[in-house]
């Protein structure tokens, strides 16, 4: 025979606890971070937001050098992840500065990071040329 206690409890597990615990855990991990490029008014901006709030760093777009592949291999899967970093060459915060803090899988990473460094390598001519 089954305890009606113990049947009490596992309901109140499946259906108070479990949901409380994901959604804790979707308020502490869940994350967007958002690149702005513009070159019309000279800014690069980094947005990060989470459900606890939201950060805004600008640099100027001049001072974006490149994005690059960042790397790490964990060796106890034997496997690489990776991540997007802009190199900023000039300004107070030159150096390398990572989009996100985590690293991830797959290929990603390294479109976002061509696909940026595309968008810089364009001659864009701002002024109309006339015949």
């Amino acid at each position: 025979m089954h305890c009606p206690r113990a049947r009490s409890y596992q309901l109140f597990f499946y259906l108070i606890v479990t949901p409380l615990v994901i959604a804790a855990l979707f308020v502490l991990f869940a994350r967007r971070d958002d690149l702005i490029l513009d070159r019309h008014h000279n800014l690069l901006e980094l947005r990060h937001s989470t459900l606890r709030g939201r950060t805004r760093v600008q640099h100027k777009l001049e001072h974006l050098q490149e994005a690059e592949l960042q790397s790490r291999k964990l060796r106890k899967e034997n496997k690489t992840y990776y991540r997007v970093a802009l190199v900023l060459n000039g300004g107070m915060d030159a150096g390398t500065h990572p989009i996100t803090s985590s690293y991830t899988d797959g290929n990603g990473s390294k479109r976002a990071v061509d696909a940026i460094n595309a968008w810089l390598a364009q001659d864009v001519d701002s002024g109309q040329q006339q015949a």
